[in-house]
C-alpha cells in the first residue's frame, strides 16, 4: 500500500509544486490513521475536509466505500488525481460542508456509518458538526485527528476567514458534547498528532 501511496504523493507534488495549496502529508498522520483502521474496515466512510485525498486513499484501502468532501477547489482537483489510484467505490465532492449535508440525501450516498476528519475542527462550529448527524447512521464511528495544541495556530493574519474557530484540548470535550458526541479515546502518544475517537 505504501509504495502505491508514494506514487500518488509524488504525482501530486510534481503537478502542484510552488502552489499555495501544495499537497503534503507526513508519516505521523498516516500512522495515526492506520492505527484506527479497524474502525473503518468494511464501512461507508465520509472524510470531512479531505484536502488532496491522500488520507482518503489510506482509508479506502479498508473501507467499503468513501466520500471525500473538500471546500477548496485546488485541493479538490488534487483529490481527483488521487482518485485514479483508489479502487474502492466512492467519490470526491467539492462543496461546503453545510451544502453537502443539505443535498446528501438527493445527490450522494448519505447513510454513512463512519466519519473521519483530520485537522478540521477549527473550520467547524458545534452547529455544523451537529448537522453531520443528519447524514450518519446511528452508532456511527468517528475518528478526529488534530494537531497538538502547541501546533494549532492560525497561519498569517487571518489568511483564511473560515479558520475562525480554534480549539485546544481544554475545550474539545465541550465542543464535542455540544455537538451531541462523547469522547471515547484520546491518544497523545505522538509528538505531532493527537487522535480522538468518539461514537454517537
Amino acid at each position: 500500500m505504501m509504495v502505491e501511496f508514494e506514487r500518488v504523493h509524488t504525482e501530486l507534488r510534481k503537478r502542484w509544486e510552488g502552489s499555495l495549496y501544495y499537497p503534503s502529508i507526513d508519516s505521523l498522520r498516516i500512522e495515526a490513521v492506520t492505527k484506527y483502521m479497524c474502525v473503518f474496515r468494511d464501512k461507508d466512510v465520509v472524510d470531512i475536509g479531505c484536502n488532496a485525498g491522500l488520507l482518503t486513499y489510506v482509508l479506502a484501502q479498508y473501507a467499503r466505500s468513501y466520500c471525500g468532501v473538500e471546500t477548496n477547489e485546488d485541493y479538490y482537483k488534487q483529490a481527483l488525481v488521487t482518485q485514479k489510484y483508489i479502487t474502492a467505490q466512492g467519490i470526491f465532492v467539492h462543496s461546503p460542508l453545510t451544502r453537502f449535508i443539505k443535498h446528501a440525501s438527493g445527490k450522494y450516498h448519505y447513510e454513512y456509518n463512519a466519519m473521519f476528519a483530520a485537522n478540521v475542527l477549527y473550520h467547524l462550529s458545534e452547529k455544523t458538526l451537529c448537522m453531520m448527524q443528519e447524514v450518519m447512521l446511528p452508532k456511527c464511528d468517528v475518528v478526529l485527528c488534530t494537531s497538538r495544541e502547541d501546533k494549532l495556530e492560525r497561519v498569517g493574519p487571518r489568511l483564511f476567514e473560515h479558520h475562525n474557530n480554534l480549539y485546544h484540548w481544554c475545550n474539545i470535550r465541550s465542543f464535542l458534547r455540544t455537538a451531541g458526541m462523547k469522547v471515547e479515546v484520546r491518544d497523545k502518544s505522538s509528538n505531532w498528532v493527537s487522535v480522538v475517537g468518539w461514537r454517537r
